[in-house]
């Protein structure tokens, strides 16, 4: 009966759970493939702009596959679980009559079959989905692992329902059949004559063996996923090296060869002969298993992993050695067991502090409640330092990689945590049979004895899985922050720690749902049991049958409708946030949850565990202590059933699927990162009001002109009319114009000759080929009278809206940062500075906003940063910057006159997700002073992101020097470094001998020797070269390409 029931509550879940599985599929579809309009156009690499990678919608597409892989699997696997917990329930009752060897034997390989099933089951899924999408993506590993990510959140989705479902499910059957039946009836557990009885029997195969199977399925799943993301983008992950990307499936391939032998101490090698025994054994098994699999995981990765490679730690390279991977494997693997048996201590009657919440039973339930909190808070303290040493040394060795294996290595073993904790509920189970039989007193010791250390390691696996949790889930943050390109987040900043505040409040609400779910369902199923008994006649006299299915109906009713709103809350937060608030908000709620959620996880599970050891410590009555609190049906016996009450949706229901909320928060989170950071409301609404100040500026400045507007007359209206006809006929003519670049790859600008030189008004104009993109252009208008009939208001907004003005910001403000300024406020760009030396009173003269400190600078969000820097400064100003207050994808442009320096110093700094413009003005405030018409302007687009408006943005800069007449020529760093070589060395060596000759202008200078005064007064930049070895060890490192003629000058 106890099988008919589980099997119909899971198809009747799975017929809700598979709506929502499809429908989320869609989902997934919908906002990934939105990403890039749905676009089929290869796109350049995150994490290398050289490598091209496959689509967006390719992205959408594997990662909805992928989605549903996962949940399928996860379901395949909590099924399998319990059906063959169902058949394993009667084969142990029947072992135990030949003793409680042949019991322990059964009930233990029928939970190793589960824990073996699940962990093949996920790795041989995951493997073959790997494979199959890389006959599509090639070498693209970027694409190819940030898809298998749906994989874990469809793993982790239907664990999601699995445990709150089936958690609701048993504990209601659980506290209704002990409400009435223990405290009012005083009548045993599993009593065939209680109602509940068979939805009790029920509950412990849907919610402890099918709901934690998933649970444990999902962190699997999710573990994996965020190492291979991470994986993904090292140096074995663009080195193409498969067996070491595949390292994550190693560990777990490794665990599922460590736990077979493991299994076979406590089945084949040892036999159990007395109770004493059980409990050890098991104990045993956790040992052995963590020693084993710390030899494995030292020859998986002597054997799998090259010595040294390189990841990516938030935009900075790290090299990692693979004796640091395998420690920070190991450390997890240590932690785990360390969180094991620091939760047995709090959780098991055999030491002092269940101990001591059974004696609180002496004055009633209210201070074994009392007692019961407090032990849970307690045993917070030790997993936690635990955590926090194991994420110290995991991430000190190899950042957010260290952190995903140190997690996989605490999951290293889930086969033989998987056979202890579907163990308990097995024996539970073979219990209730055998009291429902009628067998003999002896047969029920055994079945208890089995039980009573089933819920010790029970307790042990718990801890297991909340410490993996929390691993897990820091794991999927850190591959979430580096996929939605942020760099560092901020607490300080407001959307941040609001995001912090709400992520850490999220726990609590779940727990209150999940609560209040069992109390409801538990209220009717109390009045149901009631009714039974008050109403069936001969119910208590055993003599009438009591009517079981309709408690079923009521467990598996109230489970499947209260299960709904704890998982819409866990499923539509990411995407409400992510969506309307942005990535950095979103950041901040999920470190919120995980770092709230791990302690209360913690706290509820172990208090629920202590009160229910405390139950059974005076049931047993197994010490003198003990036998004073009891008989069953004292009033201390009634006091722990109560605490037992209380805690079982505590470490049953709330607890356990606290785990299952941070992770699923974070790794649908990582799923739709790419979404959240291109289409967040928020950081749209943060340009939008960027602009609209910049617009009312705009719009007071212009103000000014609007009385003039009146005086207009029909022959100027006519005049400027004709004018525009005549200017865009020739623009849109065959003939292209003259162009001022000479790079092909670079847009094409009006010629000098359309131009008027007046300054007043902006109309802007569009010019498209088949090749480029439109840019804006401005015809300035000679005579203000001529434009009357427009709307100019209607124009500036237009202007605004599709001109070229940038917020531009100066890092140094010398003479050559000032002498930049000059021309970019006069084309009306927002320009803003900072620098150690205070220009305040100089910037305000340019139009320039001066800060003292570069964090208000950075908070502006300028759209372009250019760095006015010494060679010697240029790398302390890049350690020190403080890039996670900047825009993501802030261009990046220096005007160092060494290039390959300077490239090399920003790709080292920068994080990934800014772009970078290497450029050299090959002039400077002297020879530019009057025109920069006609001198050359050196540029290398180093990293410009594939997205239209940052390569707008490139290109709105570049059109600045382009304005101005510049003679525009791309070239490479290198090739620029060979060029400037010889034409610097020949003119510096010539103004340095120049120099020496002490010439000084006169009243009858010739244009021959005023030539050569001026090539006399460059020479301070050779002699501060020269002078200087700190300069010329750097352009030696950074820019080898011109070592010769350099070291010519240094001599």
């Amino acid at each position: 009966m106890a099988l008919i029931g589980a099997t119909s509550f899971l198809f009747t879940e799975y017929q809700y759970v598979g709506i929502f599985m499809v429908a989320f599929a869609i989902l997934i579809f919908l906002f990934l493939g939105s990403v890039e309009g749905f676009s089929t156009k290869s796109r350049p690499c995150t994490f290398d702009s050289q490598k091209t990678c496959k689509p967006a919608l390719a992205t959408a597409i594997f990662s909805t596959v992928s989605f549903l892989l996962g949940a399928v699997t996860s379901v395949l696997s909590g099924f399998l679980g319990m059906k063959i917990a169902t058949y394993a329930n009667a084969r142990t009752t029947l072992e135990a009559r030949k003793g409680v060897g042949k019991a322990f034997i059964t009930a233990f390989r029928s939970g190793a079959v589960m824990g073996f099933l699940l962990a093949a089951n996920g790795l041989l899924f995951l493997y073959i989905a790997i494979n199959l999408f890389k006959l599509y993506y090639g070498d693209d590993w970027e694409g190819l692992f940030e898809s298998i990510t749906g994989y874990g959140l469809g793993g982790s989705s239907m664990a999601l329902f699995g445990r709150v479902g089936g958690g609701i499910y048993t504990k209601a059957a659980d506290v209704g059949a002990d409400l009435v039946g223990k405290v009012e009836r005083n009548i045993p557990e599993d009593d065939p004559r209680n109602p509940a009885v068979i939805a009790d029997n029920v509950g412990d195969n849907v919610g402890d063996i099918a709901g934690m199977g998933s649970d444990l399925f999902g962190s699997y799943a999710e573990s994996s996923c965020a190492a291979l993301v991470v994986a993904s983008i090292s140096s074995f992950g663009i080195n193409h090296e498969f067996t070491a990307m595949l390292y994550p499936l190693l560990i777990s391939s490794v665990g599922i060869l460590v736990c077979l032998i493991t299994t076979l101490f406590a089945t084949d090698f040892f036999e159990i002969k007395a109770v004493k025994e059980i409990e050890p054994a098991l104990k045993k098994q956790l040992v052995i298993s963590t020693i084993l699999m710390t030899v494995g995981i030292a020859i998986v990765t002597w054997i799998g992993l090259p010595s040294s490679f390189t990841i990516f730690n938030f935009g900075t390279q790290k090299v990692v050695k693979n004796w640091q991977l395998f420690l920070c494997v190991a450390v997890g693997l240590w932690a785990g067991l360390i969180i094991g048996f620091v939760t047995e201590y709090y959780t098991s009657n055999a030491y002092s502090p269940v101990q001591d919440v059974a004696d609180s039973c002496r004055t009633g339930a209210a201070t074994n409640v009392i007692f019961g909190l407090a032990l849970g808070y307690k045993s917070v303290i030790i997993p936690i330092f635990a955590i926090a040493a194991s994420i110290f040394v995991s991430f000190s060795f190899a950042a957010m990689y260290g952190i995903a294996v140190a997690a996989l290595g605490m999951l290293s073993t889930i086969a033989t945590g998987l056979a202890i904790d579907a163990y308990g509920p097995i024996s539970d189970n073979a219990g209730g049979i055998a009291e429902m039989a009628g067998m003999s007193h002896r047969i029920r010791e055994r079945t208890d004895a089995l039980d009573a250390a089933g819920n010790t390691t029970a307790a042990i696996g718990k801890g297991f899985a909340i410490g993996s949790a929390a691993l897990v889930s820091l794991a999927l943050f850190g591959a979430f922050v580096s996929r939605a390109a942020i760099s560092t987040v901020d607490v300080l900043t407001p959307k941040v720690f609001i995001g912090l505040i709400v992520g850490a409040m999220l726990p609590y609400w779940f727990s209150a749902m999940t609560m209040k779910s069992v109390g409801s369902a538990a209220l009717k199923m109390v009045e149901e049991v009631r009714r039974q008994f008050n109403t069936i006649p001969g119910l208590m006299e055993g003599h009438a049958k009591p009517d079981y299915a309709t408690c079923v109906k009521i467990s598996t009713d109230a489970s499947i409708k209260e299960m709904i709103p704890p998982g819409a809350l866990v499923m539509l937060t990411p995407l409400i946030v992510g969506t309307f608030f942005g990535v950095e908000t979103l950041s901040g709620v999920l470190a919120g949850s995980l770092v709230s959620g791990v302690q209360i996880a913690i706290s509820a599970s172990n208090t629920g565990g202590a009160w229910d050891n405390a139950k059974k410590y005076i049931e047993a009555g197994a010490s003198e202590h003990a036998r004073s609190l009891g008989p069953k049906g004292s009033e201390p016996h009634k006091a722990a059933v109560i605490g037992d009450t209380i805690g079982d949706p505590l470490k049953d229901t709330s607890g356990p699927s606290l785990n299952i909320l941070i992770k699923l928060m974070a790794v649908e989170s990582l799923v739709f990162a790419p979404f959240f950071a291109t289409h967040a409301f928020a950081d749209k609404k943060e340009i939008e009001d960027s602009n609209k100040s910049i617009l009312e500026s705009n719009s007071k400045s212009s103000s000014s002109l609007s009385p003039s507007l009146s005086t207009a007359t029909a022959t100027a209206t006519a005049a400027s009319l004709s004018t525009a006809a005549a200017i865009m006929l020739q623009f849109t003519s065959t003939k292209p114009p003259n162009s001022l670049f000479h790079s092909l790859n670079s847009p094409q600008f009006l010629p000098n000759s359309l131009c008027s030189i007046s300054l007043p008004l902006h109309l802007p104009l569009f010019y498209t080929n088949s090749s480029h993109h439109p840019h804006p252009l401005s015809l300035r208008i000679r005579a203000i009278d001529a434009a009357q009939p427009y709307d100019y208001e209607a124009q500036l907004k237009s202007q605004h809206l599709k001109s070229q003005s940038l917020k531009i910001a100066f890092i140094g403000f010398g003479n050559f940062g000032q002498f930049l300024a000059k021309t970019l406020s006069r084309q009306g760009h927002t320009l803003l500075a900072y620098s150690r030396t205070n220009y305040t009173d100089i910037a305000k003269q340019l139009n320039t906003r001066f800060y003292n400190n570069p964090h208000d600078l950075c908070e502006n969000h300028p759209d372009v940063l250019i760095l006015c820097t010494s060679i010697l400064s240029t790398e302390k100003v890049l350690k020190s910057f403080p890039f996670q207050r900047l825009k993501r994808n802030t261009l990046f442009v220096d005007v160092l006159s060494v290039k390959e320096f300077a490239k090399n110093v920003l790709l080292k700094y920068l994080p990934i997700e800014f772009d970078i413009l290497c450029t050299h003005p090959m002039f400077g405030p002297e020879s530019g002073k009057l025109s920069w018409a006609g001198l050359p302007f050196v540029f290398d687009k180093v990293r410009i992101g594939n997205n239209d408006d940052r390569i707008s943005r490139c290109d709105k800069f570049l059109d600045i020097f382009a304005r101005e007449g510049c003679r525009m020529v791309e070239m490479s760093c290198v090739e620029h470094d060979k060029y400037a070589a010889g034409s610097q060395f020949v003119t510096h060596t010539m103004g340095r001998v120049l120099e020496k000759f002490g010439l000084e202008s006169s009243p009858i200078n010739t244009k021959g020797y005023e030539t050569l005064l001026d090539l006399e007064t460059v020479v301070w930049h050779l002699r501060g070269i020269a002078d200087r070895p700190k300069i010329q060890k750097l352009l030696r490192n950074g820019a080898p390409s011109v070592e010769p003629p350099a070291d010519f000058l240094f001599v």
